[in-house]
């Protein structure tokens, strides 16, 4: 009889501990889930700041080449000085 009753015990402590570690697996990959989520979100977001800092990059080396900055001189009625007007400070 009391064979059965420990037998009995050591059946529900085993399933006990199953269920309690099935539980534990799916708490697990629900939380690899939403860190996958988590770090594609990031990613996208990598790649997208990558890839504005580049048409920035390429907005900048427009705005700043010498022929752009020579038309917008001239549009504001700027123009070159001449070899007198230059001063040099040390």
């Amino acid at each position: 009889m009391m064979k059965n009753k420990l037998l009995t015990a050591g059946i529900v402590l085993s399933i006990l501990a199953n269920f309690i570690l099935a539980l534990f697996l799916v708490w697990i990959n629900a939380q690899r889930a939403g860190l996958a989520h988590e770090l594609s979100k990031q990613q996208k977001a990598m790649l997208e700041l990558t890839d504005n800092n580049a048409k920035l990059a390429i907005m900048r080396d427009k705005l700043f080449s010498p022929a752009q900055l020579e038309a917008k001189a001239a549009g504001l009625g700027l123009r070159s000085a001449s070899p007198g007007q230059k001063r040099f400070v040390n």
